[in-house]
């Protein structure tokens, strides 16, 4: 009988260390996890944004009506209009002329002479036949119409409108249409151009447009 008290006297002695020592343990401490995901903004505060980039494409389609440098020079021969390659020289001036118009990010320049390097690939290789300078080039850009807009016609470029498809604090989806007015043909009504956008050193700048989509671009026509 005394043996089986002092095993219980134990027993509780041994629970009650045992708790005393588990509520001396520190609860650990909480932190806060930290979750970034991309800052969208709410459509109500994207009108500044959103105006500023339409003023950056309006202003890019006046200067590259005008003033654009041609992105895919052709490699000229000495009385002769077959072309064999693009004209790298004139084509780093070029690109030069792209980065200093401050409209651009370094992905759509750098796209732009991913263009030229894959074509005049091919050119060589003979995959687009050949290139006769005084008509359309054989590849899928610079053909019938300009990348700038896919366009060969247009309304004035004080005209077009853009409509957001995604926008947040450092990147956007957007597309440009013209304000046709009421009695212009249907075509130019539900004529739309895709472009994106980056903030670059606090700046919006266009890093896609469309026609020069590089899948596309360097298509055989």
């Amino acid at each position: 009988m005394s043996k089986s008290i002092s095993f219980v006297t134990v027993l509780v002695a041994a629970t009650f260390i045992s708790c005393k020592n588990e509520k001396k343990q520190p609860a650990p401490e909480k932190t806060d996890t930290v979750v970034t995901t991309p800052s969208k903004l709410p459509k109500d505060d994207q009108s500044a944004d959103k105006e500023q980039i339409t003023q950056l494409i309006r202003r890019t389609l006046v200067w590259a009506d005008g003033k654009a440098p041609d992105l895919l020079p052709a490699l000229e021969n000495p009385g002769d209009t077959i072309s064999t390659g693009i004209d790298f020289k004139k084509q780093v001036v070029n690109l030069n002329i792209l980065k200093a118009s401050g409209f651009f990010s370094k992905e759509f320049v750098d796209n732009a002479s991913n263009i030229a390097k894959t074509i005049d690939k091919n050119l060589k290789a003979g995959k687009y036949g050949m290139w006769d300078t005084r008509e359309i080039p054989p590849f899928n850009i610079y053909n019938d119409v300009s990348p700038w807009c896919n366009c060969q016609d247009n309304f004035e470029w004080d005209e077009v409108e853009t409509e957001v498809i995604s926008l947040d604090n450092n990147k956007g989806e957007l597309k440009w249409k013209f304000r046709a007015s009421p009695g212009a043909d249907q075509s130019w009504k539900d004529f739309s151009y895709k472009f994106r956008v980056v903030k670059d050193g606090g700046e919006w700048k266009i890093s896609y447009m469309e026609g020069f989509d590089y899948d596309e671009a360097v298509k055989v026509f």
